[in-house]
């Protein structure tokens, strides 16, 4: 597809002009040499925001065949479009091929336990919603970039608890990832408050300690507190926290759906409007 395509497409798509994009992609895909997964992929979009959903199902049926089953966003997609004509078990066939390619996408994991949940196997949802958290809080964790430059963020009080057992278990994830770790070390509350005076590390988020032969990585206050804001500043903290809620609520686990929505609704970014968890809370 030429670059003046791509734009004209992209624009159109930008500003929620899907039956225009979907008419300049049905025209490329006509004069095409042979079956190109892109244009096939974004028409199947196109025609999905349309609300044509069989049209979109064929065009993404065409583009998972022209990519040779490897693209998870085109499997993704034509999951989420046989999900929505209630072909559940087609779905899931879709998601599992794409979770072959990629298996923590958290986006493709999202997807599959929504249909679990239509499906009513609320316990399978939940594994699936847990590795869908999973596989997003490593990604964020091993962003970060260990610099005594980096922000000292500081503590913050937060009435939900949930993160903080991610937290723990992201350290231990990337602590894991350095060579020759064979003990990892937490903050004390002693230690925290030495390092919020004095600040001995500026912006580090762990540091490494050597001793007999032994490799520590000792995390850092600043780890904590980074992992918190970051996750405050993503929506797919509070979004996967409320799903979890709701599948609390369908098994009947009321308080624990409570604190799934109350931790969603504390950590939905500032300016973002995210009604969902208080209508779950509102339904418990």
């Amino acid at each position: 597809m030429e670059q003046h395509i791509q734009n004209q497409v992209r624009r159109c798509f930008d500003e929620r002009r899907f039956d225009e994009a979907l008419a300049l992609l049905e025209l490329e895909i006509a004069h095409g040499p042979k079956p190109d997964w892109h244009p096939l992929y974004l028409a199947g979009q196109a025609a999905r925001f349309l609300n044509r959903l069989q049209d979109a199902e064929k065009y993404l049926r065409s583009a998972t065949n022209a990519s040779g089953n490897q693209r998870p966003e085109v499997l993704l997609g034509l999951g989420i479009v046989l999900q929505l004509q209630d072909k559940f078990g087609e779905a899931c066939v879709a998601f599992v091929d794409a979770l072959a390619i990629e298996k923590d996408n958290d986006a493709v994991l999202n997807s599959l336990a929504l249909t679990y949940r239509k499906m009513n196997r609320l316990d399978d949802a939940l594994a699936t919603y847990e590795k869908a958290l999973t596989g997003f809080c490593r990604r964020l964790a091993m962003s970060f970039d260990n610099s005594p430059n980096n922000n000292i963020i500081g503590h913050s009080d937060t009435k939900g608890e949930l993160w903080t057992s991610k937290a723990v278990e992201m350290a231990m994830f990337v602590a894991v990832t350095i060579e020759g770790t064979s003990a990892v070390a937490f903050p004390t509350g002693e230690s925290a408050e030495l390092e919020a005076r004095t600040k001995a590390h500026k912006g580090l988020l762990w540091t490494v300690q050597q001793a007999n032969e032994k490799k520590t990585v000792v995390i850092l206050p600043n780890f904590f507190d980074t992992f918190r804001e970051q996750l405050r500043d993503s929506r797919t903290y509070a979004v996967l926290l409320n799903n979890f809620g709701r599948v609390h609520a369908a098994l009947g686990r009321k308080q624990d759906a409570q604190k799934c929505f109350l931790e969603s609704i504390e950590f939905t970014p500032s300016g973002v409007d995210y009604p969902a968890p208080r209508h779950g809370l509102t339904q418990l």
